[in-house]
C-alpha cells in the first residue's frame, strides 16, 4: 500500500530535510486546514497551514486539507466547508477535503454530545457543499465513531478510517486507513506522526471520484433506463425523456431502481432498491421535494421541477 501522512501545528516547523524525505517517500500529505473552537464555535486556521501548504507546493507534493469539526448542525457543516472553499488553498488540494469528526481533546467540545442525527446532518452539509464545489471529499473518524456516532446509511461518502493495529473494523467505502500515530514509517525527526495507507487508489488518482461515483454515475444509469445517450451529463434531451414516476404511476419502470439507489445515496431512505416504487419511495421523494423547493406530492412528474432538482443536485 502507498503511504500518506497527515500533519498540523503539532509537528511544528518541519525542516527542509524532512520535506525532501516526504517528497521521496510519500504519495502525499493531508494538512489540517483549521478547526472550530470547542466552546465559542469560531472557525480558526491551523497555525502552520500557510507554511505546510507552501512547502508542499515548493516540493511538488500532492496535498489535501482537513478541518477538525465541532459543527452542531447542517448549517455549521456548510459553514465549515465554505471556509475551505473560500481559501486560496482549496483548488490545489488534489487529495480531497476531509471532515474530521471526533471528540475534542479535553472531552468538553460543544459538539461532543450532540445527537447522531445532528452530527450526521452536519457531516452531510459539509460533504455535499464540497461536492457542489466540484471537489472530492470524505469523512475522517475512528471505526467505533462510524458505528456509533454517525448514521452511515445517510452518509455514502469516501471514508478515511482511524483504527490502530493490523486491520480496521469499519469497512464500508474506506479509501484511506490511518493505522498508527506513532510514526511506524520511522520518518526521521518525529516521535509521533500519523501514518496512513491508501486502500482505494482510484480515489486519489481521479480528480473527482465522488462525483464520478455519485452524480455522474447515477445520471448515466437514469439515462440508460430512459433510453437516451448515457454520457452522465444532464441536459435538455435527458429532461425531455423523463417520465412520470410515483407509487401509482410507472412504479415498476426500470428507472425506479436507480432512483431508489440515488435517493438512498443522498440520504433519503427508500429502503431496499427493489425497483418498485412503494410507500418508502413516496416518503423519500416527498422529503427530497420538501428540502429542494418542489411541490410535495411524492411524484416525479415528467419534465418538471423534481426531475430537474434530482438531476442537478
Amino acid at each position: 500500500m502507498k503511504n500518506i501522512i497527515d500533519i498540523s501545528y503539532a509537528q511544528g516547523k518541519i525542516s527542509d530535510a524532512q520535506w525532501k524525505y516526504f517528497k521521496e517517500n510519500l504519495t502525499g500529505i493531508i494538512i489540517r486546514f483549521g478547526y472550530r473552537g470547542y466552546s465559542n464555535g469560531n472557525i480558526k486556521l491551523d497555525k502552520c497551514l500557510d507554511y505546510n501548504v507552501f512547502k508542499c507546493q515548493e516540493y511538488n507534493i500532492p496535498y489535501g486539507l482537513y478541518i477538525f469539526s465541532q459543527a452542531m448542525d447542517k448549517q455549521e457543516g456548510i459553514e465549515e466547508a465554505n471556509a475551505i472553499i473560500s481559501s486560496e488553498y482549496f483548488n490545489n488540494a488534489t487529495l480531497g477535503i476531509w471532515f474530521d469528526s471526533e471528540l475534542a481533546d479535553d472531552g468538553n467540545g460543544r459538539a461532543d454530545n450532540i445527537s447522531v442525527e445532528s452530527r450526521t446532518e452536519a457531516t452531510k452539509g459539509f460533504c455535499d457543499t464540497i461536492i457542489l464545489a466540484n471537489k472530492k471529499t470524505g469523512i475522517y473518524a475512528s471505526s467505533s465513531w462510524f458505528i456509533s456516532r454517525l448514521d452511515m446509511s445517510k452518509l455514502q461518502y469516501p471514508i478515511w478510517v482511524a483504527h490502530y493495529g493490523n486491520d480496521y473494523s469499519y469497512k464500508k467505502n474506506v479509501v484511506l486507513w490511518q493505522y498508527s500515530s506513532s510514526n511506524p514509517m520511522l520518518i526521521p525527526g518525529f516521535a509521533k506522526l500519523d501514518c496512513n495507507k491508501i486502500v482505494d487508489e482510484s480515489f486519489f488518482n481521479n480528480s473527482s471520484p465522488v462525483l464520478a461515483k455519485s452524480k455522474k454515475y447515477f445520471i448515466q444509469q437514469i439515462q440508460k433506463a430512459l433510453g437516451v445517450k448515457a454520457d452522465g451529463i444532464f441536459g435538455p434531451k435527458t429532461l425531455a425523456a423523463t417520465i412520470t414516476v410515483s407509487k401509482t404511476k410507472n412504479r415498476k419502470h426500470p428507472v425506479v431502481k436507480t432512483l431508489q439507489e440515488y435517493l438512498n445515496y443522498l440520504g433519503y431512505n427508500c429502503g431496499a432498491a427493489d425497483g418498485i416504487a412503494g410507500v418508502k419511495f413516496d416518503n423519500a421523494v416527498k422529503q427530497f421535494q420538501k428540502e429542494h423547493g418542489c411541490i410535495v406530492d411524492g411524484e416525479l412528474t415528467a419534465q418538471k421541477t423534481t426531475w430537474k432538482r434530482i438531476l442537478t443536485i
